[in-house]
């Protein structure tokens, strides 16, 4: 548990209320990207490719700007499960650690 945080000497609150330690409590990890490239995808194949076939459907397509940079990208990023795993872990471990940092403050 976080200790309470004294604030100055005569303003309306004295303490700040610890943050609770709970099963929610975001944690933080490291990614070992070496062990994630040799993972063995294949028991997972068939949802892995509905996935990137939900991707390739592009509910989005007129939401956001596509240009030449955005096609390539998108195009690579499809066609490497491993990395596609990768960087999803990855941007839910940057999301997890902005929203702990929100909360905090």
């Amino acid at each position: 548990m976080v200790p309470p945080t004294a604030v100055a000497e005569g303003s309306a609150v004295a303490i700040k209320d610890p943050v609770k330690d709970t099963i929610l409590t975001p944690r933080f990890y490291t990614t070992d990207f070496e062990a994630m490239a040799a993972m063995d995808l294949q028991p997972n194949e068939a949802e892995l490719e509905a996935i990137c076939e939900e991707f390739r459907k592009d509910y989005n397509r007129h939401h956001f700007v596509r240009n030449e940079e955005f096609e390539v990208l998108r195009t690579s990023w499809i066609l490497k499960p491993a990395r596609c795993l990768s960087n999803s872990l990855s941007r839910a471990a940057h999301r997890n650690f902005q929203d702990s940092c929100s909360t905090r403050n």
